[in-house]
């Protein structure tokens, strides 16, 4: 009764779209959930250095990225559980399943202070719920870097050159397949030093997730871990 009384006053809308929500919708309205969801043509997956494969589930373009912008910027920390859930559908679709545990992607401390949560850790955190698979806080920002927008491909590769630190101990990762997961991937340069840290201390195989993915890049060929 409760619930139905809040639904009535306070009507819940799409994060995408912003449409009111039938009691069937959840969280995201039918026509966006047949609208935002990439069909089978890249770049669903993709393979870059150092990481098997990157899984994304939405492009990033449009009431996608307004949305995403909202999460990361505006403190829709609610979010992460839709996003969660659209992302755990796409792996689902393709199959990915064979991993051990889930991380995150760390961000500068100066923006965690300033917005007070990483939002990639609140994703990962709901897709290890929904997955039933671990969640390990194991990646630390060891130096501050530049904002990726505008920098070329391999401006963004130097810019987080040697930038992340393994947390905790390496017996936590070694010989495991460990999932990456982050809202957006770009170029692919911040996925791939993650996974080269992780690679660097044990971790059998890296798989990367990501809410959404920008259309047109290529993340080149798998590279051999260090």
């Amino acid at each position: 009764m409760l619930n139905r009384a809040l639904r009535l006053i306070f009507p819940p809308k799409c994060i995408f779209c912003g449409a009111i929500l039938k009691p069937s919708e959840p969280d995201v309205c039918q026509m966006c959930m047949d609208a935002v969801l990439m069909d089978a043509a890249p770049p669903l997956m993709l393979s870059g250095a150092f990481f098997a494969t990157v899984v994304s589930a939405l492009r990033y373009e449009g009431n996608v990225r307004k949305a995403l912008h909202r999460f990361k910027f505006s403190g829709k920390q609610s979010y992460a559980v839709p996003l969660a859930r659209v992302l755990a559908f796409a792996m689902q679709q393709k199959g990915i399943t064979d991993f051990d545990l889930v991380v995150s992607v760390p961000t500068n401390r100066k923006n965690v202070r300033k917005r007070g949560y990483n939002h990639a850790d609140l994703l990962g955190r709901e897709l290890a719920k929904l997955t039933r698979k671990p969640y390990l806080d194991a990646l630390a920002k060891g130096r501050e870097t530049m904002p990726m927008f505008g920098l070329r491909q391999a401006e963004r590769r130097a810019n987080v050159l040697g930038a992340f630190t393994l947390k905790g101990k390496p017996e936590d990762i070694a010989g495991r397949r460990v999932l990456i997961v982050d809202d957006v991937v770009t170029t692919g340069a911040t996925l791939s030093e993650c996974a080269r840290t992780l690679l660097m201390h044990g971790a059998a195989a890296v798989l990367c997730a990501t809410a959404a993915s920008t259309p047109l890049k290529d993340l080149g060929a798998p590279q051999p871990a260090p």
